[in-house]
């Protein structure tokens, strides 16, 4: 069998298993670079005062994160508990981007001691910065603002027939919440100021107009406040969101979008608005960067036949394989070639009746054959649970697919109940 992008040869795979079980994430570095480059390209061709913070949340395996702090990324973290981790992982401060709707008084005490970017999601959060400032501060301290708008959400909810509010983050730009928030910072007594402004629309955004359009609403309002309150920022924060894949069709064009067409669109937005000093771009990727970089490999454990279907039950199940995101369906191929294919229906290992992966092409399996779950890199290491199964292991392949190490053990039963007090 031939190597395939995302897959090791099949007598790698069933050393793997043997080794350290079924089912397997398999993390690929050289995807993960070369995603990165990828972008850090695009940005130093448009937009070259720009950096990228990386989303925690998408998926915080530590390998990952470190891999991505080597690169030069920042670490984006949306609560004090990833905060935590980002410092553990030798992120200091100063290049930790903190979002978030809540961040405690004690998160906000360490974040502003060691000079974090916190972007504020609400008033009351401000108030809890003022008190974790205190009196200790006499130089003016920089805050962003999350800004919000509910033209903008409507549209992504237009485009994808999603029901997610996601303008209920920050200050909503059309109802005049942003602008009065601005007034208030700016006429407080506080030695506070505004340094700049963050956007994340949504997550999946297939058309780049959207980020153009978003772009612009946010620097039109940077210039409003600046011509009003003097307000100069030094950053314009724009979240992640968009979708991985060259593959996933633009409505519009109908053909592949990349990150270069996002980046350009956020740049072209940027170019046309002009401050007495130009903001740094900041990039918040997470499912663009990592969706692609891991695998899961599953053994068959039974099969059935459903009328003129095979129904394949796997080892791992949707607790392992939470969903993936409108965008981003798994891929499942089998390690099994020059059989013809037939529909099948995939079920996890759990006793729910819901656990099904999909409908799929496959050859016709036997128990004991492996499929390989391809693009699962976000979200699925984040997400899985300890729901009727401990959590599988994760192994790390180096950029020269010569060495696998082991990235993240298995958990076992004690796990379950570690926590636990009788």
């Amino acid at each position: 069998m031939q190597e395939r992008q995302h897959e090791l040869e099949q007598t790698r795979i069933e050393a793997l298993l043997k080794e350290f079980g079924s089912p397997l994430f398999v993390v690929y570095e050289e995807i993960l670079r070369k995603r990165y480059r990828e972008l850090k390209s695009a940005l130093d061709r448009y937009h070259k005062n720009s950096m990228i913070a990386y989303s925690f949340k998408t998926n915080p395996l530590s390998k990952i994160c470190n891999l991505f702090k080597e690169e030069g990324a920042r670490a984006e973290v949306v609560s004090g508990s990833e905060y935590t981790i980002a410092r553990r992982l030798g992120f200091e401060g100063k290049n930790i981007v903190f979002n978030g709707p809540h961040k405690t008084g004690a998160d906000l005490n360490l974040a502003v001691s060691e000079g974090a970017t916190i972007n504020i999601d609400s008033k009351e959060e401000f108030l809890r910065v003022v008190s974790a400032v205190g009196s200790g501060i006499s130089a003016p301290f920089p805050i962003g603002i999350r800004l919000s708008s509910t033209t903008i959400s409507n549209d992504v909810r237009s485009s994808h027939k999603r029901r997610a509010l996601f303008e209920r983050f920050g200050f909503n730009l059309e109802n005049g919440d942003a602008a009065a928030f601005c007034s208030f910072v700016k006429n407080s007594q506080t030695p506070i100021h505004i340094a700049g402004y963050h956007m994340h629309i949504a997550t999946d955004i297939t058309d780049p107009d959207i980020y153009r359009h978003a772009t612009e609403m946010v620097m039109s309002f940077a210039s409003e406040m600046e011509q009003k309150h003097r307000i100069v920022p030094k950053y314009i924060d724009l979240g992640g969101g968009f979708a991985d894949s060259s593959a996933v069709l633009s409505e519009k064009s109908n053909t592949g979008v990349s990150s270069s067409d996002f980046i350009r669109a956020i740049s072209d937005a940027l170019r046309h608005t002009t401050f007495s000093n130009q903001p740094t771009l900041i990039l918040e990727p997470g499912r663009f960067l990592v969706s692609r970089s891991t695998d899961l490999i599953t053994r068959v454990i039974s099969v059935k036949k459903l009328g003129e279907w095979q129904l394949v039950t796997i080892d791992a199940s949707e607790s392992i394989l939470p969903f993936a995101g409108p965008t981003n369906h798994y891929e499942i191929s089998a390690i099994k070639e020059g059989y013809p294919t037939i529909d099948t229906i995939i079920g996890g290992a759990s006793c729910m009746a819901r656990d099904v992966l999909g409908r799929f092409q496959l050859p016709g399996l036997n128990e004991g054959d492996i499929l390989v779950v391809k693009n699962c890199g976000a979200y699925v290491l984040a997400r899985s649970s300890q729901f009727i199964f401990p959590r599988p292991a994760t192994v790390w392949v180096d950029s020269s697919r010569e060495a696998v190490s082991l990235a993240r053990k298995a958990e076992t039963s004690d796990d379950l109940v570690r926590l636990d007090v009788v």
